[in-house]
């Protein structure tokens, strides 16, 4: 997988441990909620998130989760 050029202003910590997630996504007109599992990988520190970007990995998928103050 290809690397991208770092832009966070903190470090990161390793992490390996199963998360659970929900969102809801438009799908042709009408909103679907999807609930999943996957697995962190770093962290900063816990706070509430938006995702900003998302893309598949190895049969999984990353996704850029920003930080809501």
């Amino acid at each position: 997988m290809e690397k991208k050029t770092e832009k966070r202003s903190f470090g990161r910590a390793p992490i390996h441990v199963s998360v659970s997630f929900e969102f809801t996504e438009r799908e042709t007109g009408r909103f679907v909620n999807v609930i999943g599992t996957g697995t962190g990988v770093d962290i900063s520190l816990p706070a509430d998130t938006e995702v900003m970007w998302s893309a598949p990995a190895d049969g999984k998928f990353r996704v850029g989760l920003r930080f809501l103050c």
